[in-house]
């Protein structure tokens, strides 16, 4: 029988897991939406992949309110850590303009 935590991403349980808090300030943690400007009819095509998942963006978080003064090391190993913040191993992260950080989760496999 397949374990069913590895049906809900690392990303999911990260955005349920709150408050969440580093180096002292309060970080706004949400899925990331590429495509949310656009038509949703697009993309239908789109929305389950060969793998299961609805989409690769299932994996994608944007965090904001992150100090400038803390490190990238500092945010990958909070978000590494499932106890602290809900998540696991992250394959990607990515600073935009604005100090938010994208960050993407290895894609968990089922059994």
């Amino acid at each position: 029988m397949a374990d069913l935590n590895l049906s809900i991403s690392d990303a999911f349980r990260t955005v349920e897991h709150s408050p969440h808090t580093l180096s002292g300030a309060s970080l706004q943690v949400s899925l990331y939406e590429e495509f949310e400007d656009e038509n949703p009819d697009d993309f239908d095509e789109n929305t389950v992949g060969e793998d299961g998942c609805a989409d690769e963006n299932d994996t994608i978080i944007i965090v904001s309110g992150i100090l400038p003064s803390t490190s990238e090391d500092a945010v990958v190993n909070y978000f590494e850590n499932s106890r602290r913040s809900g998540g696991g191993e992250i394959s990607n992260v990515d600073y935009t303009a604005d100090g938010e950080a994208i960050i993407t989760f290895l894609e968990v496999k089922g059994m």
